[in-house]
């Protein structure tokens, strides 16, 4: 259930300090590129040594009872150990913030707070992309079955499929499957148990990516309209 969340200036803040803070603990952990051909482990490695993660993000919701998808152009950014933030642009401004806390968004004039852990689909996201992101193999494989391919005709691309252990949860998502290109991602595909499918592509990837604060300010203020007031 929903509960009443104001986002107002002040969080917005508050949520820039963090990330900053976040940013600025990590910066000795950044390293070159792994050399080779990509495996799982020098692949979490990788992500495991990043001080942020920022990437252009075009989404598709492949529904059932609609003729054509449900698409969204944003950006998401993520700050090790597992705060993941979600901007949508277009058609309609969003912010979603997820910490250990749990998710806060603000869109489309209301604002509010949800507890993962009580909605199995978001859950599966959540956990899949914040373990990925954050290069946690220990927690990616607690809550997921891996299966880890290259491509044979080019060694540089893999695929990443997740399938969640928990059994509410895969009663709802049947599979993660997360391709890239070296070190880098390229596409991320949720697909639920009744069919429907998420698609989301990845663009201008920055995998050691460090905010500052006025990167930060322009992340979060980019939802408009939805009256801030401070409290």
């Amino acid at each position: 259930m929903a509960r009443a969340w104001q986002l107002s200036d002040r969080w917005k803040r508050g949520a820039a300090a963090l990330l900053l803070v976040l940013a600025g603990g990590v910066l000795s952990r950044a390293s070159p590129e792994p050399q080779g051909t990509p495996s799982l482990e020098a692949l979490l490695g990788h992500f495991a040594a990043s001080p942020g993660l920022r990437a252009a993000v075009e989404e598709e919701k492949h529904i059932s009872l609609l003729r054509e998808p449900l698409v969204s152009h944003g950006t998401i950014a993520f700050v090790p150990p597992g705060l993941l933030v979600r901007v949508i642009d277009e058609p309609v401004s969003s912010l979603l913030v997820i910490d250990a806390d749990g998710l806060r968004y603000e869109a489309d004039g209301q604002q509010g707070a949800l507890e993962i852990r009580a909605h199995p689909m978001l859950r599966a996201l959540v956990d899949g992309m914040r373990h990925l992101f954050a290069g946690d193999a220990d927690a990616l494989r607690s809550a997921f079955e891996i299966t880890w391919a290259v491509d044979a005709e080019d060694p540089m691309a893999w695929r990443l499929d997740l399938r969640p252990r928990d059994e509410a949860t895969r009663d709802r998502v049947a599979r993660l499957e997360i391709r890239g290109r070296g070190w880098s991602l390229g596409t991320l595909r949720v697909v639920e148990a009744a069919g429907d499918e998420t698609l989301m592509r990845f663009s201008d990837v920055e995998m050691h990516h460090v905010f500052d604060e006025a990167e930060i300010a322009e992340l979060l203020a980019s939802v408009t309209g939805t009256g801030n007031a401070d409290r």
